[in-house]
Formats: structure tokens, sequence, C-alpha cells
């Protein structure tokens, strides 16, 4: 009895956690540095992974990426600073099996992960009032990729 009541409490923890933004700080620093070993962590850095291609998404094609997942839900302003986000990465091709020996956490269940190091409430406090934009685009952004069926999302801060 103890082993079904504590497998439908794994189960319902399993499912409530499935739309939410997870923060794993070390490990994704350590995946960070798979990216990019030689450059300082940026501000802001916002990645995306294909899964099933194992590899990342040149700044170019994440663009489009997030184009094509957020056209609907977000202003024409507020797509251009979410595709801003984007960065270059040095080193694209990295196996699942790298991903997995620095992240024990990250799931590979659907076609792509966002990496999205944000720019963090200290500093969008230190912005004032011209952060506001910026802050609701974040808001609606990581809201329609909660929302999204085809990938899983990774934050720092």
């Amino acid at each position: 009895m103890k082993i079904i009541i504590s497998g439908l409490i794994l189960l319902i923890s399993q499912v409530a956690l499935a739309g939410e933004v997870k923060t794993l700080t070390q490990e994704l620093l350590n995946l960070y540095k798979l990216q990019q070993s030689e450059k300082s962590l940026p501000i802001s850095g916002l990645y995306v992974y294909d899964s099933e291609k194992q590899h990342y998404l040149s700044k170019q094609q994440a663009e489009v990426w997030i184009q094509q997942i957020a056209q609907h839900s977000l202003s024409e302003k507020q797509l251009k600073m979410m595709k801003n986000l984007s960065k270059a990465i040095e080193k694209t091709d990295i196996s699942k099996e790298q991903i997995k020996a620095v992240s024990s956490n990250i799931m590979f269940d659907k076609p792509y992960l966002v990496i999205y190091h944000n720019v963090g409430q200290e500093m969008l406090a230190m912005l004032g009032e011209s952060a506001i934009p910026f802050a609701e685009a974040e808001k609606k952004f990581l809201s329609v990729l909660q929302q999204a069926e085809s990938v899983n999302v990774y934050k720092f801060q």
C-alpha cells in the first residue's frame, strides 16, 4: 500500500512540474561550459537545442525558431527583444550524452530544449521603468514556451 501511495505522489508531482520552467543553476553553468568554454557568462542569453539532431541552433536559426513559436502571442517589438537574446555558440554539435554527463536533470522527451539565462530581477530593478516592456515580453515569452508541447525550458539568473 505504501508503494502505491508513493507511486501516486511521484506521478502527481511529475505532472505538476511538466509545464514549469526548471532552474538548475550549477548544471546549466556546466552546460554553458560545453557551449562556450572561453567566454564569460553573458548578462542574458537564450540557446535553443534540437534534441533530435543533437545540436544547438545557430543565432539566426534560433531567431527564426523564436519567431515561429511566439509570433501569434507577442508583438513585433516583444519578438525583437526575445530574438535579441539568442547568442552565437562556439560549439554547436553537443551530443545528448555530453549534456547528460553534466546534467542529470535535463530531459530529452521533447524536440527542443531552451536554455535561458535571463537578465534577473536586480538588473531589471536597476533599469527602472525602462525595463517594464522587457519584463512583460519575457513573461509572455516564457508563458508561450511553457505551453508549447515541443519544448522543455531551463533557466538560470
